[in-house]
């Protein structure tokens, strides 16, 4: 199925989001409310941090630049250039049921991609290292080493699922902060989309052609070369 990349960014970004709002508790469930200027939503950010829990932030690298003086303790997903996947790809035809006894011919695409994703977390402060490792467990739960993430569109439907696979990670650490990063890949993604080869009448049957080899044989059940089995399909 063809994604987007923008597809790919929601899956990514809701696994995370999902673990840090809406199963650890971290940060107000941002489906309910209109932005981070709702009252509602600020009020259920204070009622988090008097229960004792930091705010942790889940953002795009663009947002952390622009508001990083808010966000003491934040994951950061930042997505890189696509490119042409390592496990290599050839279009092959893809068959569909159409009207008539016809058959919808595809051919998918050619070429698929690997996605490369920086996702690292900054947490400073006397708790840093309280909070880092509640992070390093949201993260561990929401993408791991190798998962299997829903690609979402626009509207948050489904849209079919990617590899999502670990490949390095980094330590930034330094005395007054903690940030540490992994490197993923979203796998053999295809971008591109089939292309459409029109109908194609059903298959009923097929015709095998039975050669001889050199070397005589004692089998009575090999027919002559110039007759043919034919094999039945059930339309």
């Amino acid at each position: 199925m063809k994604l987007s990349t923008l597809d790919i960014d929601r899956g990514i970004f809701d696994a995370i989001r999902y673990q840090v709002e809406e199963v650890f508790g971290y940060f107000p469930n941002r489906k309910l409310y209109t932005g981070t200027n709702d009252p509602a939503f600020i009020a259920a950010a204070t009622a988090i941090k008097d229960s004792g829990k930091p705010l942790i932030w889940v953002v795009s690298d663009g947002d952390y630049k622009q508001r990083r003086q808010l966000m003491d303790h934040s994951i950061i997903i930042n997505r890189e250039t696509p490119q042409p996947s390592i496990f290599g790809t050839v279009a092959s035809p893809v068959y569909t049921p159409a009207p008539n006894d016809k058959f919808a011919k595809t051919l998918t695409a050619s070429t698929r991609y690997d996605i490369p994703y920086n996702i690292r977390y900054i947490t400073s402060g006397d708790i840093a290292a309280e909070v880092a490792a509640v992070i390093e467990e949201i993260l561990a739960i929401a993408v791991g080493s190798k998962k299997m993430i829903t690609a979402l569109a626009k509207d948050r439907t489904e849209k079919g699922s990617f590899v999502f696979l670990q490949n390095n990670s980094f330590d930034l650490s330094d005395t007054e902060f903690v940030e540490r990063g992994f490197l993923f890949r979203a796998m053999n993604i295809d971008l591109v989309g089939a292309t459409d080869e029109g109908l194609v009448a059903a298959t009923t049957s097929i015709e095998i052609g039975m050669h001889p080899t050199d070397e005589p044989t004692n089998s009575a059940d090999v027919p002559p070369a110039d007759e043919f089995i034919e094999i039945e399909f059930s339309e």
